[in-house]
């Protein structure tokens, strides 16, 4: 969703985290602070203002996006941040390349609950009693409480890294993998409903399209083979391939400005690219506007996707 000043934030390999207006393309502001590249964003449920960010220095910052600064670090990872998400309750969970997964209480910013595991994706599941999903290298999907503590269900079917991760508003799950294929998840059975096959590449990120905008469930994907498809989750099969990065897409984000619904995507090719849906061929047309290569992509102060390992190339910030 859009923020009502209409802006996106992104997270990058200039340790800042940005915020963009769509609508005319500039640079609203930058947010220093990380000593390593942005990796996760995720934002505070409400209308705080606020904006947590990830990154390869270890660290978890809290900002206020109205005044533009930080409020918070959050010490007590000892490697980069994989993944980010907001409990219902406000309570945040981080993940690192630690082998930890932190739940963190947000009014006092101190650490309340802890487990070991390597996590590379996270996705708490709206109407539940806070459950949250995970997905990490050995290709299981663990639902757990909001404890963090007790696992609920596990689900298996990838045979490879599970590196992202949606709810979707049927009130199933999607996940991507790097066995290049997509996933659907009935979690009352904990049995998959669909496997998506056409990526010929890891897929790093997942996002719905918005409810309102066409009828059944919609998910676009993108991959390291440098496409972004779009799902109908109905009939399991794909409506449309997009193409015009040259390296693989790392995040996607779904924007609702006023009646236009907009697709943004980061890519290791240091470009942003944002499709505007029209109702042609799904359709999505390239606007193109350019940035850093993106290590977390966030509409407005809610953010839809999180993607990136560390692992993406730097390059000069340039806006079209």
């Amino acid at each position: 969703m859009a923020h009502p000043d209409g802006l996106l934030m992104t997270g990058g390999s200039d340790f800042n985290v940005k915020l963009w207006d769509i609508e005319v393309r500039n640079e609203v502001a930058a947010m220093a602070g990380h000593g390593h590249g942005v990796t996760a964003l995720a934002a505070l449920p409400g209308d705080s203002g606020r904006l947590v960010s990830g990154s390869g220095d270890s660290t978890v910052k809290v900002w206020d996006v109205a005044d533009r600064c930080e409020v918070a670090t959050l010490l007590g990872h000892a490697a980069a941040i994989t993944a980010l998400a907001f409990l219902p309750d406000g309570r945040l969970v981080s993940a690192s390349a630690d082998r930890m997964v932190k739940v963190w209480n947000m009014d006092t910013f101190t650490e309340v609950a802890s487990m070991c595991r390597l996590v590379l994706a996270l996705a708490p599941l709206p109407g539940t009693a806070g459950l949250i999903a995970s997905g990490a290298d050995d290709a299981a999907i663990k639902i757990w409480g909001a404890d963090l503590q007790s696992t609920v269900a596990e689900l298996r079917g990838h045979y490879d890294w599970v590196s992202a991760l949606s709810a979707l508003p049927s009130g199933h799950l999607a996940s991507g993998s790097r066995d290049k294929t997509i996933k659907i998840w009935d979690l009352e059975s904990g049995r998959d409903i669909a496997t998506l096959h056409g990526h010929t590449g890891w897929v790093t990120a997942l996002a719905p399209l918005p409810a309102t905008s066409m009828r059944g469930d919609r998910l676009s994907s993108g991959s390291l083979d440098t496409t972004i498809r779009v799902w109908d989750l109905e009939a399991a099969t794909e409506i449309v391939c997009l193409r015009g990065h040259g390296l693989g897409v790392t995040a996607l984000s779904m924007l609702l400005l006023g009646d236009s619904m907009m697709m943004a995507m980061g890519s290791r090719d240091k470009v942003v690219r944002v499709w505007v849906h029209t109702q042609s061929q799904l359709g999505l047309k390239p606007q193109p506007r350019s940035a850093r290569p993106l290590k977390a992509l966030a509409p407005g102060v809610t953010v839809v996707t999180a993607a990136a390992r560390g692992i993406l190339a730097g390059g000069d910030l340039r806006l079209k």
